[in-house]
């Protein structure tokens, strides 16, 4: 698999980015789910075959540059790690639902029912990491609790953020989710290169000109619509900065 700006998939990001990213996979769940996480769409179907996978490493690269920018990162490495960890095992539920991998690589709009399909991958994902953490938790205390905020990341990545709680370790779960969130949203609008429709919808919205420059301030709006100014100590505007800087030449 190629890495860096010579592998279409992960344009912008290094080798090492991605390896770490892989790693805290390997870690968390076992190596034999990152396997099958690179393995799933390369034998299952076609295109771009491993899109999923480069998305949730991609989305887990970004949450770390964005904390070691803009966050604590240079001081608390740990939380570098962090959140790379909850960001590449966001989607782990579209691995494990049925059905859903097929209708993303559908090459059509989903219907109703198919995208309330599809959205389902987030509960189910992170109950199943919420039972990978009760039946084979990881050796360390900060791993277990490393996967604990990533099943609260994966069940509520898409779903709308209640009010700040008072107990500090749902906060911190909360937050890890925003800014998943901001990664998540600025990869797909941003990054991603198996995202075909992009400049279409971004025409249709108001985000990019008929020349093709890029309207940031509604891109900005748009991708953290719903989410606070800052989570994890990090400015999410600034997430979707870097995802810009990110850009494929040809996006």
């Amino acid at each position: 698999m190629a890495y860096g700006r010579d592998g279409e998939l992960f344009a912008g990001f290094s080798w090492e980015e991605c390896q770490m990213g892989e790693n805290s996979i390997a870690t968390l769940i076992g190596r034999k789910s990152l396997l099958y996480m690179k393995r799933f769409q390369e034998q299952e179907f076609g295109g771009h075959p491993k899109a999923t996978f480069a998305h949730s490493l991609r989305v887990g690269a970004l949450m770390a540059r964005a904390v070691t920018e803009f966050g604590d990162g240079a001081a608390y490495p740990e939380n570098v790690a962090l959140a790379r960890s909850v960001g590449t095992l966001h989607d782990w539920g579209k691995y494990i639902t049925e059905g859903v991998m097929a209708l993303i690589h559908s090459g059509r709009a989903a219907s109703e029912e198919e995208f309330v399909k599809i959205r389902s991958h987030a509960p189910k994902g992170g109950a199943h990491l919420a039972q990978v953490l009760a039946e084979q938790p990881p050796a360390t205390a900060h791993q277990r609790s490393t996967l604990h905020h990533a099943s609260y990341v994966a069940t509520h990545h898409h779903s709308v953020l209640p009010a700040q709680p008072t107990d500090e370790g749902l906060r911190l779960s909360m937050d890890l989710t925003a800014l998943t969130k901001a990664a998540d949203a600025a990869d797909a609008m941003l990054i991603d290169p198996t995202r075909t429709y992009r400049a279409e919808r971004f025409r249709k919205e108001g985000l990019m000109s008929a020349t093709g420059a890029l309207n940031m301030e509604r891109i900005r709006e748009s991708a953290l619509r719903g989410l606070p100014e800052a989570a994890f100590g990090v400015p999410l505007a600034g997430v979707v900065d870097l995802a810009c800087d990110l850009m494929p030449v040809a996006a």
